[in-house]
């Protein structure tokens, strides 16, 4: 027999790709399945009604026998012939599906052909009767065996569905065929031309892909449907477009000019601010340093008496060694306790220590006193009119305000010139040097220096602030005077210290120049005029 073919079946056919078509493949399980549920009640109904027909025609053949065979087999038991009736049994097992049979007669004797069935089985009994005898000489009881019998209604029934089966599963594969060719391939061409769409590609309007001569069906009334509400969309995505375009632009607008609103509010209230900050400083240095200056100086006087009182015990103390020895001699166990109480309290080292210990609490007094005179040096409490000031005084106050800040990481070197008295107001003169000395320290990663230079410069004074940090880069050094301009991480700086000293520095008719080179450090130049010009008359 020959193998079967892929060119016997049809090209179309080939080329329906068959793992795509859940849909189709959905549907030919269940047509499968139908099917079969089908087939297998049909065959068992068919084989319900032939096995019944079986039946029918064993017991048919067995009335049959018992019309031919019961008179000469009851005339062989009637005489005794025993080998007559043997021989008549065993031509009753040559009838089909008889396995056993036996004649028992009135007196119980049995004669026995064949072998009874161990699987199911039919089991007729017969009366014998004698022509010459008014009632019965004995019984025939034959057993019909229905192995055969159920063997081929098992046969027949499985061909019935394996058949149904094998039609259908032929027929459905066809029908999958013919549906992905009707069906599938047009949903599929359906929702790849939404998706295109859902992603916002420009695409012709969906038009189904059929084949010459084929007609139209609901798929095309589903297209032309989807290429309505399509045109509808891209009309309303159209003017809302315009819409949106329309309002943003609105938006922006008002925006720009919420910002500038916004920046002039924020500068002015930022030197406002500034103004009552320093107001505040200037009220609180001078009540700190009256607040501290009374303590300290009880704490001044009292080391001064306190150094007295120590110096006068440690004499006391040596005069009670130098009587040591006649006091050992009149109770040695007295002097055994103040020699041992002496090395308890390690009194060598309490003498040697207690004049180092005065001494430094005596340097971080005026240590103090120096911090609370520059505070009132760097905020000048009570100033509100210029006045004439020494510059290098502030610049020596403000350092000392923020040595905390950069004693650990900066080495000041001071190369001050001879400066006349300037007109100012210190305190946001001193504002505008703890701004550049912070940012300066700040630019320094670990170990640097910061470089203060001054001189004179005409009619005007100059000051140079100069760090060994990471420098400015030329795209940011336009924009460092700008309000809120920060080059800072986060939470380590606001982008007003410039700004507030540039204005500071402007108020004061003067000049705050900056040169940086990145990786090498920055120089800030403050150039102020000695005094102020005089203020212009306003026009009557």
């Amino acid at each position: 027999m020959s193998g079967f073919s892929v060119k016997a079946v049809p090209g179309w056919l080939r080329r329906v790709r068959w793992r795509e078509q859940r849909l189709g493949l959905r549907l030919l399980r269940a047509v499968v399945l139908a099917s079969t549920l089908l087939a297998a009640l049909a065959a068992g109904l068919l084989v319900a009604l032939d096995y019944r027909r079986e039946i029918a025609a064993i017991d048919e053949g067995l009335a049959r026998l018992e019309r031919t065979s019961m008179p000469s087999i009851a005339n062989s038991l009637w005489s005794f012939d025993e080998t007559q009736l043997r021989l008549q049994m065993v031509g009753l097992l040559q009838q089909q599906d008889v396995r056993f049979v036996q004649v028992i007669d009135k007196g119980g004797d049995r004669f026995s052909a064949g072998t009874p069935p161990a699987s199911e089985s039919l089991t007729r009994e017969f009366a014998l009767r004698h022509a010459t005898a008014r009632s019965e000489i004995g019984t025939l009881r034959l057993t019909v065996g229905l192995d055969e019998v159920y063997g081929r209604l098992r046969r027949k029934a499985s061909t019935i569905v394996v058949a149904t089966v094998a039609g259908t599963l032929v027929g459905g594969l066809i029908m999958l065929a013919l549906f992905g060719r009707w069906v599938t391939r047009h949903l599929e061409h359906m929702a790849r031309h939404a998706r295109r769409l859902q992603h916002g590609l420009t695409v012709d309007p969906l038009s189904l892909q059929r084949e010459p001569g084929e007609r139209p069906d609901e798929l095309d009334d589903v297209a032309e449907a989807l290429n309505d509400m399509t045109r509808d969309l891209n009309e309303q995505r159209d003017q809302l477009e315009v819409l949106v375009a329309r309002r943003t632009a609105d938006l922006q607008r008002a925006n720009d000019d919420l910002v500038l609103t916004n920046r002039r509010l924020e500068q002015a209230q930022t030197q406002l601010v500034h103004s009552e900050k320093m107001a505040s400083i200037g009220v609180l240095a001078a009540g700190v340093a009256h607040e501290i200056n009374n303590p300290i100086g009880f704490v001044s006087s009292n080391l001064g008496a306190l150094g007295g009182y120590v110096a006068d015990l440690l004499r006391l103390i040596e005069a009670y060694e130098a009587a040591e020895d006649a006091l050992g001699e009149a109770s040695p166990q007295r002097l055994a306790a103040i020699r041992h109480a002496k090395a308890a309290i390690d009194l060598e080292y309490v003498r040697a220590d207690i004049g180092d210990v005065t001494r430094e609490t005596a340097e971080g007094l005026a240590r103090v006193t120096k911090i609370v005179q520059d505070l009132k040096d760097f905020s000048h409490a009570g100033e509100s009119h210029w006045q004439t000031s020494d510059l290098h005084k502030g610049i020596d106050s403000t350092l000392n305000i923020v040595r905390n800040e950069i004693k650990y990481k900066v080495e000041v070197v001071k190369s001050f010139g001879e400066l006349p008295p300037i007109e100012c107001l210190p305190s946001e003169i001193n504002q505008v040097f703890m701004n550049l000395f912070v940012n300066a320290a700040q630019a320094i990663d670990q170990r640097g220096e910061i470089r203060i230079a001054t001189g004179v410069d005409g009619e005007g004074v100059w000051a140079e602030v100069s760090d060994t940090g990471r420098g400015i880069a030329p795209e940011h050094l336009p924009r460092i005077f700008e309000p809120f301009f920060t080059t800072k991480p986060v939470g380590q700086g606001t982008g007003l210290g410039l700004a507030l000293s540039y204005a500071i520095v402007k108020k004061h008719h003067g000049r705050l120049d900056v040169r940086s080179t990145p990786g090498t450090g920055t120089t800030f130049r403050i150039s102020l005029p000695v005094s102020q010009p005089e203020p212009q008359a306003e026009p009557a």
